[in-house]
């Protein structure tokens, strides 16, 4: 019964695929988002595939919408690499797999450590996974640098790794003065927004912002957002989220919207940058494809090019 909705397609020369383990993102219309891999997809009737469009990027815009998937390809074994990002994000693909950039497309194969990529801007909710969290520990990640990631407050990666009962490791747990690395009470140092504009306008007067950013006659920051590269009126945020710490490496130049996502954890609908921290070649797997009319979908957090 289920053979009559499988779509089949075995490249010869090469061809781009996504491995079976990796999860595509479907929406439906009430918003609710299903992570399924892709071999399941494979196996779905087009009615199914129907009723959750799968999550897609619109090129221009940089906003993430839905499209209607047309067909599943499965391709013959073939050698596959793994692309990390610093973010925590993973992908197993083939070497020939379209990856979008804000170079634009570029294959896996030519993607290098430190390459910046374009990713799903929303958190997916990702914190509450164990094993992703287990993954950033390994990391030696921060739960700021973890909640960046996911964007999302720091607190909620503090209840997470309590709830999953995460070893902390031996200071962790202790809180104030009990624990030896405490510096004392940060609220209590001087800081304000108007003090770190004020510092970050005579930064720009002696030219030491990028080039792209304009300060206009009302003294409002406009330029790309270092985020999600959309042209608006920019707000600047603390990396560390520590209001005294005004260091220029400390400061990012964000839209509102991308600001509050630091913060608040507000999901978003457009895409954001990632930098590729590992690539390695993997097992020979069998891959998959998809047919989109949008020419592309989102698959664990990458936009990658769908076949044609």
């Amino acid at each position: 019964m289920i053979e009559k909705y499988i779509y089949y397609k075995v490249y010869t020369d090469y061809h781009m695929g996504i491995a079976q383990s990796v999860f595509c993102l479907l929406e439906s219309r009430a918003g609710i988002v299903r992570k399924e891999p892709f071999h399941y997809l494979f196996r779905l009737a087009p009615n199914t595939l129907r009723q959750f469009p799968c999550r897609v990027v619109n090129l221009d815009t940089k906003e993430i919408c839905t499209d209607i998937i047309s067909k599943v390809y499965k391709n013959s074994p073939s050698p596959t690499l793994i692309i990390e990002t610093e973010d925590a994000y993973e992908l197993q693909c083939t070497p020939e797999t379209q990856i979008w950039t804000p170079m634009g497309w570029i294959s896996a194969q030519s993607l290098q450590i430190g390459d910046i990529i374009w990713t799903n801007g929303e958190p997916e909710e990702r914190y509450k996974d164990k094993e992703f969290l287990l993954k950033c520990k390994e990391k030696g990640m921060k739960y700021a640098e973890i909640a960046e990631a996911c964007n999302i407050s720091e607190r909620t990666i503090r209840y997470y790794f309590k709830l999953y009962n995460i070893n902390e490791g031996k200071t962790g747990s202790l809180k104030g003065e009990d624990n030896p690395n405490y510096k004392g009470d940060k609220r209590s140092v001087k800081g304000s927004y108007m003090e770190m504009k004020s510092m970050a306008i005579e930064r720009y007067h002696k030219g030491m912002l990028p080039e792209n950013i304009i300060l206009n006659e009302k003294g409002l920051f406009f330029g790309k957002c270092e985020y999600c590269d959309n042209e608006a009126e920019l707000h600047i945020h603390h990396r560390d989220h520590l209001q005294f710490n005004n260091a220029i490496d400390n400061h990012v130049f964000q839209c509102a919207l991308c600001h509050r996502v630091s913060h608040s954890g507000y999901t978003i609908r457009h895409v954001k940058k990632s930098s590729i921290s590992n690539i390695y070649a993997s097992s020979c797997d069998e891959t998959f494809d998809v047919c989109i009319p949008h020419g592309n979908y989102v698959a664990n957090g990458f936009i990658i090019k769908g076949a044609q």
